[in-house]
Protein backbone atom coordinates (compact mmCIF):
# COMPACT_ATOMS: atom_id res chain seq x y z
CA UNK A 1 0.00 0.00 0.00
CA UNK A 2 1.53 3.07 -1.23
CA UNK A 3 0.78 5.38 1.80
CA UNK A 4 2.35 8.61 -0.42
CA UNK A 5 -0.53 8.89 -2.22
CA UNK A 6 -1.92 12.55 -2.97
CA UNK A 7 -4.31 12.65 -5.71
CA UNK A 8 -7.43 10.94 -6.66
CA UNK A 9 -10.10 11.71 -9.03
CA UNK A 10 -13.89 12.01 -9.61
CA UNK A 11 -15.24 8.83 -11.55
CA UNK A 12 -18.26 9.40 -13.35
CA UNK A 13 -19.96 5.90 -13.36
CA UNK A 14 -21.33 4.77 -16.41
CA UNK A 15 -22.41 1.81 -19.04
CA UNK A 16 -20.60 -1.08 -16.97
CA UNK A 17 -17.88 0.89 -15.07
CA UNK A 18 -18.47 0.85 -11.11
CA UNK A 19 -14.86 1.83 -10.18
CA UNK A 20 -11.86 4.07 -9.61
CA UNK A 21 -8.90 2.33 -9.32
CA UNK A 22 -5.88 3.39 -6.85
CA UNK A 23 -2.37 1.65 -5.88
CA UNK A 24 -3.17 -1.15 -3.92
CA UNK A 25 -1.07 -4.96 -2.80
CA UNK A 26 -4.12 -6.67 -2.13
CA UNK A 27 -4.43 -10.04 -3.93
CA UNK A 28 -7.86 -11.00 -5.08
CA UNK A 29 -9.48 -13.98 -5.83
CA UNK A 30 -9.51 -15.71 -9.28
CA UNK A 31 -13.11 -16.28 -11.37
CA UNK A 32 -15.14 -18.94 -10.40
CA UNK A 33 -13.49 -22.55 -10.71
CA UNK A 34 -15.58 -23.72 -13.06
CA UNK A 35 -13.69 -21.87 -15.91
CA UNK A 36 -10.39 -20.08 -16.02
CA UNK A 37 -9.95 -16.52 -15.34
CA UNK A 38 -9.27 -14.65 -17.81
CA UNK A 39 -5.79 -12.58 -17.56
CA UNK A 40 -3.58 -10.18 -20.23
CA UNK A 41 -0.46 -9.43 -19.51
CA UNK A 42 2.22 -7.18 -21.65
CA UNK A 43 3.78 -4.03 -22.06
CA UNK A 44 2.30 -0.81 -24.59
CA UNK A 45 4.25 2.48 -25.55
CA UNK A 46 2.74 5.88 -25.09
CA UNK A 47 4.59 8.60 -27.76
CA UNK A 48 3.87 12.54 -27.58
CA UNK A 49 1.67 12.21 -29.80
CA UNK A 50 -0.53 9.10 -29.61
CA UNK A 51 -1.67 6.80 -26.76
CA UNK A 52 -0.95 3.24 -26.19
CA UNK A 53 -4.27 1.34 -27.45
CA UNK A 54 -5.36 -2.00 -25.85
CA UNK A 55 -7.53 -3.92 -27.38
CA UNK A 56 -9.37 -6.96 -24.94
CA UNK A 57 -12.37 -9.52 -25.53
CA UNK A 58 -14.07 -9.99 -22.57
CA UNK A 59 -17.01 -11.46 -20.93
CA UNK A 60 -20.46 -10.98 -19.77
CA UNK A 61 -21.63 -9.82 -15.92
CA UNK A 62 -17.48 -9.80 -14.70
CA UNK A 63 -15.62 -7.86 -12.55
CA UNK A 64 -12.37 -7.07 -14.38
CA UNK A 65 -9.51 -5.18 -12.18
CA UNK A 66 -6.83 -3.22 -14.64
CA UNK A 67 -3.44 -2.45 -12.94
CA UNK A 68 -0.98 0.08 -15.33
CA UNK A 69 2.68 0.61 -14.31
CA UNK A 70 4.38 2.99 -15.79
CA UNK A 71 7.98 2.88 -16.94
CA UNK A 72 9.86 6.33 -17.89
CA UNK A 73 6.39 8.12 -17.59
CA UNK A 74 4.86 9.78 -14.79
CA UNK A 75 1.90 7.85 -13.38
CA UNK A 76 -0.84 6.50 -16.13
CA UNK A 77 -3.66 7.46 -17.06
CA UNK A 78 -6.70 5.41 -18.92
CA UNK A 79 -9.85 5.72 -20.71
CA UNK A 80 -12.02 3.03 -21.37
CA UNK A 81 -13.90 3.04 -24.98
CA UNK A 82 -16.26 0.51 -26.31
CA UNK A 83 -14.91 -1.70 -28.75
CA UNK A 84 -17.11 -1.33 -31.66
CA UNK A 85 -18.09 2.70 -31.02
CA UNK A 86 -15.36 4.00 -29.84
CA UNK A 87 -17.02 5.74 -27.90
CA UNK A 88 -15.70 6.45 -23.60
CA UNK A 89 -17.06 4.63 -21.24
CA UNK A 90 -17.24 6.83 -18.12
CA UNK A 91 -14.47 9.10 -17.26
CA UNK A 92 -10.70 8.31 -17.31
CA UNK A 93 -9.01 7.32 -14.51
CA UNK A 94 -5.92 8.21 -13.63
CA UNK A 95 -3.02 7.62 -10.64
CA UNK A 96 -1.94 11.85 -10.54
CA UNK A 97 1.99 11.94 -10.58
CA UNK A 98 2.83 11.34 -6.74
CA UNK A 99 1.97 7.20 -7.24
CA UNK A 100 3.56 5.72 -10.77
CA UNK A 101 0.62 2.46 -10.26
CA UNK A 102 -2.67 2.80 -11.23
CA UNK A 103 -5.09 -0.22 -10.29
CA UNK A 104 -9.05 0.73 -11.44
CA UNK A 105 -12.54 -1.70 -11.85
CA UNK A 106 -14.83 -2.51 -13.42
CA UNK A 107 -17.99 -4.74 -14.04
CA UNK A 108 -18.72 -6.00 -17.88
CA UNK A 109 -22.00 -5.93 -18.56
CA UNK A 110 -22.04 -7.50 -21.86
CA UNK A 111 -19.67 -9.77 -23.87
CA UNK A 112 -17.26 -8.03 -26.72
CA UNK A 113 -14.83 -6.17 -27.48
CA UNK A 114 -13.43 -2.82 -25.18
CA UNK A 115 -10.61 -0.48 -25.80
CA UNK A 116 -8.88 0.83 -23.14
CA UNK A 117 -6.16 4.19 -24.01
CA UNK A 118 -2.99 4.69 -21.67
CA UNK A 119 -1.55 7.82 -21.34
CA UNK A 120 1.07 9.41 -19.21
CA UNK A 121 -0.36 10.95 -16.11
CA UNK A 122 1.70 13.97 -16.85
CA UNK A 123 1.60 16.53 -19.91
CA UNK A 124 4.99 17.47 -19.12
CA UNK A 125 6.38 14.22 -19.64
CA UNK A 126 4.28 12.76 -22.10
CA UNK A 127 5.28 9.36 -23.56
CA UNK A 128 7.37 6.24 -22.05
CA UNK A 129 6.58 2.82 -21.53
CA UNK A 130 4.00 0.78 -19.35
CA UNK A 131 3.33 -2.35 -18.30
CA UNK A 132 -0.18 -3.98 -17.73
CA UNK A 133 -2.34 -6.80 -16.43
CA UNK A 134 -6.14 -6.88 -17.03
CA UNK A 135 -7.61 -10.07 -15.17
CA UNK A 136 -11.41 -11.72 -13.51
CA UNK A 137 -11.44 -10.99 -10.00
CA UNK A 138 -13.94 -11.11 -7.71
CA UNK A 139 -15.01 -8.50 -4.27
CA UNK A 140 -12.95 -9.08 -1.47
CA UNK A 141 -15.71 -9.02 0.68
CA UNK A 142 -18.90 -8.99 0.90
CA UNK A 143 -21.09 -7.35 2.80
CA UNK A 144 -24.15 -9.50 3.31
CA UNK A 145 -24.16 -12.24 6.71
CA UNK A 146 -22.45 -15.01 5.23
CA UNK A 147 -20.37 -13.11 2.80
CA UNK A 148 -17.93 -11.62 5.61
CA UNK A 149 -14.06 -13.04 6.02
CA UNK A 150 -12.90 -13.98 8.72
CA UNK A 151 -9.85 -12.51 9.49
CA UNK A 152 -7.26 -13.33 12.55
CA UNK A 153 -6.78 -11.40 15.43
CA UNK A 154 -4.02 -11.49 18.57
CA UNK A 155 -2.86 -9.81 21.45
CA UNK A 156 -0.54 -7.73 19.39
CA UNK A 157 -1.49 -5.56 16.61
CA UNK A 158 -1.70 -6.91 12.87
CA UNK A 159 -2.89 -5.63 9.69
CA UNK A 160 -4.56 -6.49 6.01
CA UNK A 161 -5.76 -4.60 3.28
CA UNK A 162 -8.97 -4.48 1.31
CA UNK A 163 -10.42 -2.09 -1.57
CA UNK A 164 -13.86 -0.84 -2.05
CA UNK A 165 -13.93 -1.35 -5.88
CA UNK A 166 -16.61 1.07 -6.28
CA UNK A 167 -18.72 3.63 -4.54
CA UNK A 168 -21.23 1.26 -3.51
CA UNK A 169 -18.97 -1.66 -2.28
CA UNK A 170 -19.29 -2.00 1.30
CA UNK A 171 -17.02 -4.41 2.50
CA UNK A 172 -17.76 -7.09 5.88
CA UNK A 173 -14.53 -8.74 8.19
CA UNK A 174 -15.34 -11.05 11.02
CA UNK A 175 -13.17 -11.39 14.01
CA UNK A 176 -13.42 -13.89 16.68
CA UNK A 177 -12.94 -12.54 20.32
CA UNK A 178 -13.19 -13.79 23.42
CA UNK A 179 -15.56 -13.14 25.92
CA UNK A 180 -14.97 -10.09 27.98
CA UNK A 181 -11.91 -9.10 25.80
CA UNK A 182 -12.23 -5.76 23.52
CA UNK A 183 -11.80 -5.59 19.62
CA UNK A 184 -9.88 -2.62 18.45
CA UNK A 185 -9.85 -1.59 14.85
CA UNK A 186 -8.32 1.00 12.72
CA UNK A 187 -8.87 1.62 8.89
CA UNK A 188 -6.63 4.03 7.04
CA UNK A 189 -6.33 5.40 3.04
CA UNK A 190 -3.91 6.33 1.62
CA UNK A 191 -3.61 9.85 2.82
CA UNK A 192 -4.70 11.77 5.91
CA UNK A 193 -7.49 12.76 4.04
CA UNK A 194 -8.68 9.81 2.00
CA UNK A 195 -9.90 6.76 3.58
CA UNK A 196 -13.23 4.43 4.04
CA UNK A 197 -15.48 4.96 6.97
CA UNK A 198 -15.86 2.01 9.01
CA UNK A 199 -17.81 0.31 12.08
CA UNK A 200 -18.04 -2.59 14.37
CA UNK A 201 -21.09 -4.33 14.77
CA UNK A 202 -22.61 -7.76 15.69
CA UNK A 203 -23.17 -10.32 12.82
CA UNK A 204 -26.79 -9.64 12.91
CA UNK A 205 -26.12 -5.78 12.15
CA UNK A 206 -26.57 -4.19 15.53
CA UNK A 207 -23.82 -1.06 15.85
CA UNK A 208 -21.64 -1.03 18.45
CA UNK A 209 -19.72 1.64 17.88
CA UNK A 210 -20.19 4.94 15.58
CA UNK A 211 -19.46 4.92 11.88
CA UNK A 212 -16.57 6.53 11.87
CA UNK A 213 -14.75 7.82 8.83
CA UNK A 214 -10.93 7.56 9.02
CA UNK A 215 -10.20 10.64 6.98
CA UNK A 216 -9.92 12.61 10.79
CA UNK A 217 -6.49 10.15 11.41
CA UNK A 218 -4.15 13.17 11.54
CA UNK A 219 -6.37 14.94 14.19
CA UNK A 220 -6.75 11.57 16.57
CA UNK A 221 -8.77 8.94 15.49
CA UNK A 222 -6.93 5.99 15.70
CA UNK A 223 -9.34 2.93 16.92
CA UNK A 224 -12.51 1.78 17.41
CA UNK A 225 -13.23 -0.70 19.99
CA UNK A 226 -16.12 -3.07 21.27
CA UNK A 227 -16.34 -5.05 24.11
CA UNK A 228 -18.07 -8.62 23.77
CA UNK A 229 -19.58 -10.13 26.85
CA UNK A 230 -20.41 -13.16 25.31
CA UNK A 231 -17.24 -14.54 23.37
CA UNK A 232 -19.69 -13.63 20.06
CA UNK A 233 -17.96 -12.71 16.78
CA UNK A 234 -17.84 -8.83 15.81
CA UNK A 235 -17.70 -7.73 12.53
CA UNK A 236 -16.22 -4.66 10.86
CA UNK A 237 -18.01 -3.29 8.01
CA UNK A 238 -16.34 -0.68 5.72
CA UNK A 239 -17.48 1.49 3.19
CA UNK A 240 -16.99 4.23 1.20
CA UNK A 241 -16.70 7.63 2.59
CA UNK A 242 -18.78 10.71 1.41
CA UNK A 243 -16.22 13.09 2.22
CA UNK A 244 -14.02 13.28 0.11
CA UNK A 245 -14.10 13.30 -3.73
CA UNK A 246 -12.89 9.48 -4.66
CA UNK A 247 -15.40 7.24 -5.05
CA UNK A 248 -13.07 4.06 -4.29
CA UNK A 249 -9.93 4.03 -2.71
CA UNK A 250 -7.50 0.72 -1.28
CA UNK A 251 -7.33 0.76 3.00
CA UNK A 252 -5.31 -1.05 5.50
CA UNK A 253 -6.63 -1.73 8.83
CA UNK A 254 -5.24 -2.53 12.11
CA UNK A 255 -6.56 -4.71 14.47
CA UNK A 256 -6.09 -6.04 18.39
CA UNK A 257 -7.15 -7.77 20.55
CA UNK A 258 -7.40 -5.80 23.35
CA UNK A 259 -7.07 -8.03 26.47
CA UNK A 260 -10.09 -8.77 29.32
CA UNK A 261 -11.24 -5.50 30.60
CA UNK A 262 -9.39 -4.04 33.91
CA UNK A 263 -12.15 -3.06 35.80
CA UNK A 264 -16.15 -3.69 35.68
CA UNK A 265 -18.89 -1.85 34.16
CA UNK A 266 -21.07 -2.23 36.78
CA UNK A 267 -21.37 -2.00 40.82
CA UNK A 268 -21.50 -5.50 41.08
CA UNK A 269 -18.49 -6.06 39.25
CA UNK A 270 -16.61 -3.22 40.64
CA UNK A 271 -13.29 -3.53 42.23
CA UNK A 272 -12.61 -2.78 45.93
CA UNK A 273 -9.86 0.24 46.07
CA UNK A 274 -8.26 1.15 49.57
CA UNK A 275 -7.71 4.69 49.96
CA UNK A 276 -5.36 6.34 49.55
CA UNK A 277 -5.20 4.52 46.49
CA UNK A 278 -3.09 5.14 42.93
CA UNK A 279 -4.54 2.45 40.27
CA UNK A 280 -3.48 2.06 36.38
CA UNK A 281 -7.17 2.41 34.59
CA UNK A 282 -7.43 1.68 30.62
CA UNK A 283 -10.70 2.86 28.84
CA UNK A 284 -10.72 -0.16 26.18
CA UNK A 285 -13.33 1.87 24.12
CA UNK A 286 -14.76 4.86 23.64
CA UNK A 287 -17.81 4.18 25.78
CA UNK A 288 -16.31 1.93 28.47
CA UNK A 289 -16.93 2.52 32.09
CA UNK A 290 -14.60 1.50 34.94
CA UNK A 291 -16.29 0.84 38.72
CA UNK A 292 -14.22 1.27 41.52
CA UNK A 293 -15.94 0.55 45.14
CA UNK A 294 -14.35 2.68 48.25
CA UNK A 295 -15.23 2.80 51.55
CA UNK A 296 -15.55 6.76 52.84
CA UNK A 297 -16.50 8.24 55.66
CA UNK A 298 -18.88 11.35 56.67
CA UNK A 299 -17.69 14.70 56.44
CA UNK A 300 -14.11 13.47 55.04
CA UNK A 301 -12.95 15.46 52.09
CA UNK A 302 -11.51 12.88 49.35
CA UNK A 303 -9.42 14.09 46.15
CA UNK A 304 -10.25 12.55 42.78
CA UNK A 305 -7.15 13.05 40.36
CA UNK A 306 -6.31 12.05 37.10
CA UNK A 307 -2.04 12.13 38.09
CA UNK A 308 -0.98 12.04 34.64
CA UNK A 309 -2.83 11.39 31.10
CA UNK A 310 -2.15 10.84 27.20
CA UNK A 311 -2.48 13.14 24.46
CA UNK A 312 -3.18 16.67 23.75
CA UNK A 313 -5.58 18.26 24.34
CA UNK A 314 -5.77 16.41 27.69
CA UNK A 315 -7.66 13.32 28.06
CA UNK A 316 -8.67 12.67 32.05
CA UNK A 317 -10.73 10.47 33.99
CA UNK A 318 -14.24 12.13 34.98
CA UNK A 319 -15.79 10.53 38.55
CA UNK A 320 -19.30 10.04 38.82
CA UNK A 321 -19.97 8.92 42.51
CA UNK A 322 -23.09 6.62 43.04
CA UNK A 323 -24.37 5.77 46.76
CA UNK A 324 -24.41 1.89 47.72
CA UNK A 325 -28.14 2.21 47.87
CA UNK A 326 -28.12 4.12 44.13
CA UNK A 327 -30.27 6.52 45.20
CA UNK A 328 -28.27 9.57 44.92
CA UNK A 329 -25.87 10.44 42.17
CA UNK A 330 -23.12 12.96 42.31
CA UNK A 331 -22.50 13.68 38.20
CA UNK A 332 -19.76 13.56 36.53
CA UNK A 333 -16.49 15.78 38.28
CA UNK A 334 -14.10 17.11 36.51
CA UNK A 335 -10.93 14.70 38.14
CA UNK A 336 -8.32 16.17 35.81
CA UNK A 337 -5.00 16.96 36.40
CA UNK A 338 -6.78 19.52 39.15
CA UNK A 339 -8.61 16.71 40.50
CA UNK A 340 -12.06 17.26 41.94
CA UNK A 341 -13.11 16.92 45.28
CA UNK A 342 -15.95 15.08 47.23
CA UNK A 343 -17.22 15.17 50.49
CA UNK A 344 -18.79 11.69 51.70
CA UNK A 345 -22.29 12.75 53.09
CA UNK A 346 -22.63 9.23 55.56
CA UNK A 347 -20.15 6.58 56.34
CA UNK A 348 -20.40 3.98 53.96
CA UNK A 349 -19.54 2.15 50.64
CA UNK A 350 -19.67 4.77 47.20
CA UNK A 351 -19.21 3.06 43.75
CA UNK A 352 -16.95 5.64 41.99
CA UNK A 353 -17.78 4.93 37.78
CA UNK A 354 -14.82 6.15 35.93
CA UNK A 355 -15.01 7.83 32.16
CA UNK A 356 -12.77 8.68 29.45
CA UNK A 357 -13.42 12.71 29.91
CA UNK A 358 -11.85 15.25 27.47
CA UNK A 359 -11.59 19.13 27.02
CA UNK A 360 -13.32 18.76 23.58
CA UNK A 361 -12.33 17.90 19.72
CA UNK A 362 -12.70 15.02 17.52
CA UNK A 363 -9.80 13.41 19.45
CA UNK A 364 -11.99 12.09 22.25
CA UNK A 365 -12.65 8.72 19.38
CA UNK A 366 -8.95 7.85 20.03
CA UNK A 367 -8.92 5.14 21.92
CA UNK A 368 -7.42 3.18 23.88
CA UNK A 369 -6.44 5.73 26.82
CA UNK A 370 -4.44 4.38 29.99
CA UNK A 371 -4.10 6.87 33.07
CA UNK A 372 -3.02 7.11 36.39
CA UNK A 373 -6.05 7.70 39.30
CA UNK A 374 -5.23 8.86 42.60
CA UNK A 375 -7.59 8.90 45.65
CA UNK A 376 -6.62 10.73 48.65
CA UNK A 377 -8.35 11.97 52.02
CA UNK A 378 -7.90 15.37 51.59
CA UNK A 379 -10.06 16.30 55.09
CA UNK A 380 -8.37 19.48 56.52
Amino acid sequence: MNRDWKSFKRVALMGGVLALGACSSKQYSDAPPTEDPQVFQGEGTVSQTEPGQLRFTLRADRLYRFDCTPVGMLGCKAQLRDGVTLEPIGAPWSSGTQVQHLTFFWKQATAGDVVLDIESASEQQPGGVFTYELRETQDDAGDALDQAVLQPVTDQQTSFNGFLEHAEDVDRWRFGVPANHTLAVGCTGPTNSVAPAFELIRPEGTSLTADRAAWFQSLGIRFLAAKTTGGDAIDLRVRVSGVYEANSVPYTCTVQDVGVDDFGDTPSEATVATVPAQLSVHFNYSSDVDVLAVDLVEGHAYQLLTVSAQGTPPFYIGTTVVNAQDTQRWPKLVSDDKGATFTAPTTGRYFLALERAWDGGIWKWEVPKTFTYKITDVTP
